[in-house]
């Protein structure tokens, strides 16, 4: 198993500036790099304190000019708001600037709010989704690319650069249901989750697995990325104490503010599915609020937690948001340092057993 440092730069108003809020960030991917995680993962979301990096392209060029080894990842870009020409270029760039570190993570996003502001429906979103990554793939692999589509069209159009990584960066597809997770696996795509319970991940989990088995691929060459928020303390408790606050923040914030559909409204058809899940953000409480959203605590404690990942979901790489609500930039540091220090080391096997397998084509995917 590998780990990587996945960035939603939150931003809990009153409790942070939002210019603070980007510098700690990139510190921690640099102390990321020195600490040798594999990857650090950065989130795109729009017109919320949820998260405020609009555009994790622009983030990811930033930290390449200043790392030399960690991969740099996108989790996610957000296919439907932006012309799919423009992030292939884009990525090209970064991917050139990089020396080849780009992982390109994608998905078609969810906030009602973030189509409203953009002034795209909802019920397109599956279909600019499908499109814009067809076209992105096109862009990066062929001379000129002619694309006839609902949403976008294209005539011999030649997109440069192309990305240094042949024949293009690794594409990740998050996924929150099922049927995303069985997308990705007709297509051969790594899987991000990370958004459920340990029971809906492994309905998820399965059902790809199974569209992987069926169209004709090796169970072996799964891999599978699983994003969770993590802080090392001494205790169960301190860790408990240190982030409850926040903790409980974010989801109340994301359940109320940052989803599919307002609260109270009936599912959207796009968005079937995601109703229990955002209940549940705003009814977790206790012991199963902590367990179910969190790696949190002792050393000792969170390995236990993350081999229970591996032996029932066949995690390979672990995503660590330690950075959430409004933890402060020292601790995450020192919570960045342990983890790296007394947890890290307890999954070197795994990670060379991935590598020997063929999951790990180079270290962060």
């Amino acid at each position: 198993m590998e780990f990587g440092m996945f960035f939603l730069l939150q931003y809990p108003e009153g409790k942070k500036r939002d210019d603070q809020v980007f510098h700690e960030a990139m510190e921690q991917i640099l102390a990321a790099e020195e600490l040798g995680y594999a990857a650090v993962w950065l989130a795109e979301h729009h017109f919320s304190g949820h998260g405020i990096c609009g555009s994790p392209l622009l983030l990811a060029a930033a930290a390449a000019t200043r790392t030399k080894r960690v991969r740099l990842g996108t989790a996610i870009s957000t296919l439907p708001f932006a012309h799919p020409v423009r992030l292939a270029e884009e990525a090209a760039v970064i991917d050139i600037l990089s020396n080849g570190r780009l992982n390109f993570g994608v998905g078609r996003g969810y906030q009602k709010q973030e189509y409203e502001g953009f002034e795209i429906s909802q019920e397109e979103s599956h279909g600019r989704f499908y499109e814009a990554l067809d076209l992105i793939l096109r862009a990066w692999t062929q001379p000129r690319v002619t694309f006839e589509g609902k949403f976008y069209h294209t005539y011999r159009l030649a997109v440069l650069p192309k990305p240094a990584q042949k024949p293009h960066p690794p594409i990740l597809v998050a996924t929150v249901t099922p049927s995303s997770a069985v997308f990705a696996a007709r297509r051969g795509f790594p899987l991000i989750a990370g958004f459920g319970s340990l029971a809906e991940l492994i309905e998820s989990r399965t059902a790809y697995a199974q569209t992987w088995a069926d169209a004709g691929r090796h169970p072996e060459e799964i891999r599978y990325f699983l994003n969770r928020r993590v802080f090392v303390a001494d205790s169960v408790e301190e860790a408990r104490h240190e982030t409850e606050d926040s903790l409980l923040w974010g989801n109340v914030y994301q359940g109320r503010y940052a989803g599919p559909v307002a609260p109270g409204e009936p599912e959207h058809p796009e968005f079937m599915g995601y109703g229990p899940r955002w209940d549940r953000l705003l009814q977790t409480s206790g012991d199963a609020f902590f367990d179910e959203w969190g790696l949190l605590g002792d050393p000792e404690t969170i390995v236990q937690r993350i081999q229970r990942f591996e032996q029932t979901l066949g995690v390979t790489h672990l995503m660590c948001n330690m950075a959430f609500g409004w933890i402060e930039h020292a601790k995450v540091l020192r919570s960045m340092e342990r983890f790296a220090r007394e947890v890290m080391p307890h999954f070197q096997h795994s990670a060379i057993s991935d590598q020997q397998s063929g999951k790990s084509r180079h270290p962060g995917i």
